[in-house]
């Protein structure tokens, strides 16, 4: 899998051409924890956990070269990252 390490780059759209269509990005969030409603200012404060998939042409490869290895666990600083940003996020 070196090999595959030190062809990707992070930085880059994981698609094959300029010209090709939008990633698909599936999006969950699953709230963990309520911390704070206040009705009157129409304020709910929570902590949760974003989950997000995609394919990645980049990492893709023969399980038979590399030892039948079919899932591997890459941190996430290392891939390439959908840009994800929240609205309505009230600035303390």
């Amino acid at each position: 899998m070196n090999d595959k390490k030190h062809e990707y780059n992070y930085l880059i759209r994981p698609v094959p051409s300029v010209y090709s269509k939008a990633i698909v990005v599936e999006f969950g969030v699953a709230m963990i924890l309520l911390i704070n409603v206040d009705e009157r200012n129409q304020i709910l404060q929570t902590n949760v956990w974003l989950t997000m998939k995609w394919n990645d042409y980049q990492l893709k490869w023969n399980p038979a070269e590399y030892g039948n290895v079919t899932h591997i666990h890459v941190p996430s600083d290392r891939v390439w990252l959908p840009d994800i940003v929240l609205f309505n996020k009230r600035m303390d």
